[in-house]
């Protein structure tokens, strides 16, 4: 049953220790949710699901939904921390499709000028709080939330990669402009929403972290499709087992992944290295 809030600062509601988790796109909360039942409820027009000590919040594809769910949530309640978890496309040839990438920064490559000679020059990211602004380059992840989610994907040995996440509310497929933005920014991969949940949790105090999963990769052509990759059976299965074991790991449970999300968790990490693909 889904119940519905407009406004309104829920008072009534502790969750200092509930983590808001924001997730985009319809295929990735179903993915994500797995046909699980679970409590919903509607703030200003966006679901939220309610696992033990995690809330999923639905904030439909783009900057500017994510912007306005994150704004609803966080105006009303005041969580432990923040994540955004989805797909992201590659900047780099070398990122298979399925690899999480977890964010060191993240930065609104969108936010740039040109010089004459077709040079991309960086803006600053502006953030008014009270009567002051505060002008970033880039929007860091919380240091305590994203060493949890490095520990965490260790643990059960997901290889992944660590780095700088772009943002920008448009999807990129062409290929000169992708490596140019990489060169500037030093970007791994790319989507629309991970500035726009960093933003508002930074704007409010709020401890914020993400990680992506590569979804496609369009530097890189598939030997088994001659085609470009993308949205193959091991991003969903790496996405569904980030999640559960996200989701599990910040409800103090002990991790039991489904079938299907055991599937990616054989391999074995390296300890001692930051790339484990």
């Amino acid at each position: 049953m889904t119940s519905s809030i407009k406004g309104g600062l829920q008072t009534t509601v502790d969750v200092s220790s509930v983590y808001f988790l924001f997730v985009a796109g319809d295929v990735e909360l179903n993915c994500i949710l797995s046909g699980k039942e679970l409590p919903c409820f509607t703030l200003d027009q966006f679901n939220c699901y309610q696992e033990e000590g995690v809330w999923i919040v639905y904030t439909g594809v783009g900057a500017f939904n994510s912007l306005c769910a994150t704004h609803a949530f966080l105006t009303n309640y005041r969580p432990a921390g923040c994540f955004h978890l989805g797909f992201s496309g590659a900047h780099l040839p070398e990122l298979p499709v399925g690899l999480p990438v977890i964010a060191d920064k993240v930065v609104a490559f969108s936010r740039h000028t040109k010089t004459p000679d077709g040079t991309l020059v960086p803006r600053k990211i502006l953030i008014q709080k009270n009567n002051a602004q505060e002008a970033l380059s880039d929007l860091p992840s919380d240091r305590a939330l994203y060493t949890k989610l490095k520990a965490m994907l260790k643990k059960h040995h997901i290889p992944f990669e660590t780095g700088i996440i772009g943002f920008a509310d448009q999807f990129n497929s062409d290929i000169s402009f992708i490596k140019k933005i990489q060169e500037v920014y030093g970007t791994l991969c790319e989507d629309m929403e991970s500035g726009a949940v960093s933003y508002i949790a930074k704007r409010y105090g709020i401890p914020v972290a993400g990680i992506r999963i590569i979804s496609n990769n369009e530097l890189w052509k598939s030997p088994a499709t001659g085609g470009r990759t993308g949205f193959e059976a091991i991003a969903f299965e790496r996405l569904r087992a980030v999640a559960d074991i996200l989701i599990q790991t910040l409800a103090g449970r002990d991790v039991c992944l489904s079938s299907t999300s055991n599937q990616v968790c054989g391999e074995k990490a390296d300890e001692t290295k930051e790339k484990f693909y």
